[in-house]
Order: structure tokens, then C-alpha cells, then sequence
């Protein structure tokens, strides 16, 4: 077996069937997070890996409310920002 690339204290005494890492990236728009998180998903595989996005359940809401692409909106793309603002303002609501 290889060594993990991410080390917890309580992976020491965890079965490795068991155990789980939770990593959360926040940041400023244009940071870099869906970089860095979609490189590490490379890295790592499905079948280790997944990635949940905060901003999935309400992109998914506003896509199906305004007969949009749920996944053009989950891209880093013109179509996102030309709905972004009225995203934006439906999330302070």
C-alpha cells in the first residue's frame, strides 16, 4: 500500500476502509478553486474522490426555474456570468 497523500491525526487509528477526508476550498471569484479541486480529482480518481459544490443544489433550483443548462452554469464560462447577478440576487432573498 502507498502513503496517503492527505494525513489526519485520525487516520492513524482508523481502518482504512473508514476513513474520511473532507476538504473545502474556498476563495474570491477567479481564485482558482474549480482548478485546483478539478486537478485534484484527477489526481486522486472516482473511485477516492468526489467533488460537492455549495453552489450545486442552488444553480440546479435557478436552472430548472429559467429553462437553463445546469451544467454550463457549474462551468467557469460566459454563460454563468450572464446569470450570475440574478443568481446573486435570488441567494439574499
Amino acid at each position: 500500500m502507498g502513503a496517503s497523500p492527505l494525513v489526519c491525526a485520525t487516520c492513524y487509528f482508523t481502518p482504512p476502509r473508514e476513513r474520511q477526508v473532507v476538504v473545502i476550498f474556498s476563495g474570491k471569484r477567479k481564485s482558482g478553486k474549480d482548478y485546483i479541486t478539478n486537478k485534484l480529482h484527477e489526481e486522486l480518481g472516482d473511485k477516492t474522490a468526489e467533488i460537492g459544490r455549495l453552489s450545486g443544489p442552488l444553480k440546479k433550483a435557478y436552472a430548472d426555474e429559467h429553462n437553463l443548462d445546469f451544467k454550463k452554469l457549474l462551468s467557469d464560462g460566459p454563460y454563468k456570468e450572464t446569470y450570475r447577478k440574478d443568481m446573486i440576487r435570488l441567494r439574499r432573498l
